[in-house]
């Protein structure tokens, strides 16, 4: 259903809105509004994104960016194709979550969306060195046997094809 709605629904509804336009000011006038705001979108989103990727090299210099300013970035990211993409819909959906105040109101909302929807629970975040809580290993990575132990026959012999 949310397929039929973003591919064959808004579609639809924005090329009527751009035909009602069109018959209000102009073909000629509806065609340069559609490539102002194409051209006014992706400027906006470079600017927005620079700033943005300053702040996440930033955050990353004092440890990690905060997932607020990455949902930022993916915010900014699709606002801009948003932009891009003619509409009356689409443009006021890409402008909402490209300018910084509705983008700062926004951003906590899908980093909760997408936490819920991946399922993701987690306390204390991600561990370095390749240990996830969960995954079976160590916060400090994978341990690998130790080579003087008389059980270790080398690599051969942990990694048997089924078959032999």
């Amino acid at each position: 259903m949310k397929l039929f709605l973003a591919f064959t629904l808004i579609p639809a509804i924005e090329i009527y809105l751009l035909i009602k336009i069109g018959q209000e000011i102009g073909g000629l006038e509806t065609f340069g509004l559609i490539l102002l705001t194409g051209i006014v979108g992706a400027q906006l989103a470079r600017s927005q994104g620079f700033a943005l990727l300053q702040k996440v090299q930033k955050e990353a210099q004092q440890g990690f960016p905060s997932n607020t300013t990455l949902a930022e970035g993916l915010l900014i990211l699709i606002g801009g194709v948003l932009l891009i993409t003619p509409g009356v819909i689409t443009d006021a959906i890409g402008l909402l979550f490209i300018f910084p105040l509705s983008r700062k109101l926004l951003a906590p909302r899908v980093l909760r969306g997408l936490e819920a929807r991946a399922n993701v629970h987690y306390a204390g975040g991600f561990h370095m060195g390749g240990g996830f809580p969960g995954n079976g290993f160590p916060a400090n990575g994978p341990t690998s046997p130790d080579p003087e132990s008389p059980d270790d026959k080398g690599p051969s012999s942990r990694f048997k094809h089924p078959i032999q």
